[in-house]
């Protein structure tokens, strides 16, 4: 029976080698690519020697057990789905194993079907899972920069304000000085008439002047 086929590659786990071979044998005829272990030592050393994304794994083994093996996974290796196969159904055993939020939990003696449907399925549940993962880390990642470019927008006006602050600073200082220059001409200008122009004019007009030019100089004397 041809569930599913797949380029996952799948890591099997039993310290039965008949076992071992079997679930390997059945795998690879329906397109699996998978890898052995014969016992959690030599599983945590292909781990880490390569990307897996799924662990058929026995429960019980000489050493560590499965449930050990799928633990440091899930410590070690968040992203790889875990399988695990028991020969013993208890509900400790049981409780344990959904603790550690395993895809799939086969109870021996195991079927074609059986471990087809369970990989099929737990690489299904392992995609999707994936495309979610992706799909929030992109999502967090658009966040950030939206967050970063709306920072640094932010610090722009800042620095402009503080710009426009000290330009208007400058302008009313600059404003300040040309209005005491204006003052200061205008001192000057009525000094100079005072002490030079107006004298001058009095002395015209006690001189003999024609009525038009009298005229002329009140004209001079009221425009000044």
């Amino acid at each position: 029976m041809h569930i599913e086929e797949s380029e996952n590659l799948i890591l099997v786990v039993d310290d039965e080698a008949p076992m071992r071979h079997l679930l390997v044998e059945i795998l690879n005829e329906n397109g699996y690519c998978c890898q052995s272990a014969a016992n959690a030592q030599e599983a945590k050393t292909l781990l880490h020697q390569q990307r897996f994304d799924l662990v058929l794994s026995d429960i019980r083994m000489p050493g560590e057990s499965g449930l050990d093996l799928c633990k440091h996974i899930k410590t070690n290796f968040p992203d790889i789905a875990c399988i695990l196969i028991t020969a013993v159904d208890t509900m400790t055993v049981a409780n344990e194993a959904i603790s550690l939020d395993i895809y799939g939990y086969i109870i021996k003696p195991i079927t074609r079907t059986q471990l087809l449907v369970s990989v099929a399925n737990a690489l299904r549940r392992f995609r999707l899972e994936a495309r979610e993962r992706a799909y929030r880390e992109e999502l967090e990642n658009t966040v950030r920069k939206k967050t970063a470019d709306l920072i640094k927008i932010n610090e722009d006006l800042k620095t402009q304000q503080m710009e426009l602050k000290e330009l208007n600073t400058t302008l009313i200082v600059l404003l300040r000085s040309l209005y005491q220059e204006k003052v200061a001409i205008e001192t000057r200008l009525v000094e100079i008439v005072t002490r030079s122009v107006l004298p001058f004019i009095e002395r015209l007009k006690n001189s003999r002047l024609n009525k038009s030019q009298m005229i002329d100089l009140e004209i001079a004397e009221r425009n000044i």
